[in-house]
């Protein structure tokens, strides 16, 4: 049987997005990240044809690895949203975060990946996968920012208006909301013990939708026996990615019935302390995740230099490599550490590949 052709497989009609989107697509800088972002599912599968899976070793996958996924919090830092975290070939995960980089610059969208991008990344996973007890690095750019007072307090978050409160004001929903007491209750209940959230009591509810149309839930906490701050949560349904007839899905599988038990699962080993008080729930046969939303949510910049590139290199690289080591599935980890050392320019080789065969096809998904 022939292979899918890499402009069937990456093909959009760009006339069933919202014009927002359209836009957004067509514009020269960014619209090939966004083009790659909404292509992930088409990538794994050309992935599964450039580079036989057979002998890949497997462990519990970032997923998405990408560097709108990056944020910095009060709490921490790290590409979050696991939406896509399976067990699978770690190379999805390689091959995924280098695309993100290269395709962040402008510049390098019909070059190749630099050597000092890929001989950066390539140090940093090789150490941190052999020292996992060392805490993966930081972007570098974020480190120093000046953070507005607002970016510290929930409450000035919430009077300002800010994100998460404008949605909040946005989509009322009523308390009594039978959905919504069911889903926080249950959300609840899947919390570490003691539950941090007892003396809490909700005083504001909201019903909006995520990037991709998928049901969500804001809900503002108050405590009710302390001086304590308020707690906005953000609740969002779940897709199980596996569910689809992609052909490249016999190679990820999940151990978790639960979707959201999956995502919480992979962010203790990917980003701990990154993102507080998350959690899952099951309601009507829908399955959630959810967290506390963090007030302070630095993002890295839209277009990338050089020296941008190769901080993300420097900090992504080792967030994976310590991921993949805490994962690892069936094999042992020197397994997987030889096959990185031995096919790591061939992913970049590949990764150069799938990146020139999607501009091709969105260029062309422009024209039509």
């Amino acid at each position: 049987m022939e292979s899918i052709t890499p402009e069937l497989l990456f093909w959009h009609y760009l006339e069933d997005e919202p014009r927002s989107i359209q836009e957004k697509l067509s514009n020269s800088e960014l619209g090939p990240y966004l083009f790659f972002r909404r292509s992930k599912s088409a990538i794994q599968a050309r992935l599964a044809e450039l580079f036989p899976h057979d002998h890949v070793p497997r462990t519990l996958l970032h997923g998405s690895p990408h560097i709108d996924n990056y944020i910095k919090t009060i709490d921490g830092f790290g590409m979050i949203d696991f939406d896509r975290s399976y067990i699978g070939p770690y190379i999805w995960d390689i091959v995924c975060s280098l695309l993100a980089i290269n395709l962040r610059n402008p510049a390098r969208h019909h070059r190749p990946i630099s050597s000092q991008v890929s001989e950066v990344y390539f140090e940093c996973y090789r150490h941190h996968f052999q020292h996992p007890e060392q805490a993966y690095l930081p972007y570098e750019p974020l480190e120093n920012i000046i953070l507005e007072t607002w970016e510290t307090n929930i409450e000035l978050y919430l009077s300002g208006h800010h994100k998460w409160a404008k949605k909040l004001n946005n989509a009322p929903v009523r308390l009594n909301d039978p959905i919504a007491k069911a889903l926080l209750a249950a959300y609840s209940e899947h919390l570490p013990k003691p539950n941090p959230l007892k003396n809490y009591q909700l005083i504001q509810l909201a019903r909006t939708a995520g990037s991709f149309g998928r049901r969500r839930y804001l809900c503002l906490l108050e405590n009710q026996l302390q001086n304590a701050e308020p707690i906005l949560l953000d609740i969002k349904e779940t897709k199980n990615y596996l569910q689809s007839d992609w052909p490249h899905n016999k190679w990820y599988d999940t151990p978790y019935f639960q979707q959201g038990q999956r995502m919480v699962q992979a962010a203790m080993l990917y980003a701990p302390a990154c993102v507080q008080l998350e959690s899952y729930a099951t309601v009507n046969g829908l399955q959630y995740w959810g967290r506390k939303i963090p007030t302070l949510n630095r993002k890295p910049a839209k277009l990338f230099s050089k020296s941008d590139q190769i901080a993300f290199a420097r900090s992504a690289a080792s967030q994976l490599a310590r991921g993949h080591r805490l994962g690892i599935q069936q094999d042992k980890p020197k397994v997987l550490l030889t096959h990185f050392e031995a096919h790591f320019a061939r992913l970049v080789a590949i990764s150069e590949k799938i990146q020139a065969e999607l501009l091709a096809v969105r260029n062309d998904c422009i024209k039509s």
